[in-house]
């Protein structure tokens, strides 16, 4: 139904979101992910927007799914925000983070996601700590350097290329690499 472009598919799927059947949710998500990409009509983004953000927040099975179809849907993004600064899991808090751009130096909102990508880094679970160097890897690449105040980013970074994790210390290795280079 997603793929298919009817008229009322984006309708017939939102009906669908919150259906107790988790394969049918799955579905519904794919969809929509499907009409995302393919491209919304302009009446159809907002409602899109605003469902897929409240399920992100609410459906704790399809987190990532959720976040797939969010993603490229600008109208989405205060939302986002809202869920990385009070996100009601560490995966919802991963997930909204990694949908932030950071790309734009000069926006205001991009400035507010830089400072949601430096908090991300303290925080104790993985997820976040990942999405948090990817989303300052986007900064660096948009800019050439590391945010202001450098000096306590690049400790922490740093601190990241010691972790556990292996595609976390490799993600900070890399952005550190990148840094210097600029």
């Amino acid at each position: 139904m997603g793929t298919s472009g009817r008229w009322d598919a984006v309708w017939l799927l939102l009906s669908l979101l919150d259906d107790p059947d988790d394969e049918i949710r799955a579905g519904v998500l794919d969809g929509l992910k499907a009409r995302v990409q393919n491209g919304l009509r302009p009446w159809e983004r907002h409602p899109v927007a605003w469902a897929l953000a409240e399920h992100l927040a609410t459906d704790a099975r399809h987190t990532w799914r959720t976040r797939n179809a969010l993603d490229g849907l600008a109208q989405a993004l205060p939302d986002v925000r809202r869920l990385a600064d009070n996100a009601p899991s560490a995966e919802v808090l991963a997930a909204a983070l990694s949908l932030l751009d950071g790309d734009d130096p000069d926006d205001e909102h991009t400035r507010h996601d830089l400072r949601r990508f430096l908090r991300g880094l303290d925080d104790p679970h993985e997820a976040v700590r990942y999405q948090a160097v990817l989303g300052l890897q986007r900064w660096t690449q948009a800019t050439g350097s590391l945010p202001p105040d450098s000096g306590k980013t690049r400790d922490r970074l740093t601190a990241l290329t010691e972790d556990a994790s292996p595609p976390l210390r490799q993600a900070a290795t890399r952005l550190l690499g990148v840094a210097d280079t600029t």
